[in-house]
């Protein structure tokens, strides 16, 4: 819930930005029209983002480009048969104090997706590179 909360606090505050590209539902009442008033996509994206910052809502590409710039990190999503996708942070988003030079580069969030996982339909997971897993078993 933690992750949901950043990720829907940073949309919040660009609306504007995320507006166009998030799954809405008829009840967030995002409106018609080429050039439909401020005030009302900021309401309908308020709406989306109370959705899925306090339910188990399936959250997808929005939410992984607001994670990974709330964050500072990159995110790399990997599926079968398909190039993985990357988001890469907002240059204003990083912080480098917490990633010195060195380790910036192996600093990655990776997931894998699964468009049909058992009952659950579309899934993420967590993964980790071999070389991780090896230290960690240790």
């Amino acid at each position: 819930m933690a992750l949901r909360k950043r990720a829907t606090d940073y949309m919040r505050h660009r609306p504007h930005a995320f507006a166009p590209f998030l799954p809405y539902e008829p009840s967030d009442g995002y409106p018609e029209g080429t050039h439909p008033p401020a005030h009302a996509v900021e309401a309908a994206v308020e709406k989306y983002c109370h959705r899925m910052a306090t339910t188990g809502a399936w959250g997808g590409h929005p939410e992984l480009r607001a994670l990974a710039s709330t964050l500072g990190l990159p995110i790399v999503v990997y599926q079968a048969g398909a190039e993985p996708w990357r988001f890469g942070p907002d240059d204003d988003a990083i912080d480098k104090s917490r990633v010195s030079r060195k380790d910036e580069a192996e600093v990655v969030l990776r997931l894998s997706y699964h468009k049909r996982y058992y009952a659950l339909g579309e899934h993420y997971n967590s993964v980790v590179p071999k070389k991780a897993e090896t230290a960690w078993s240790a």
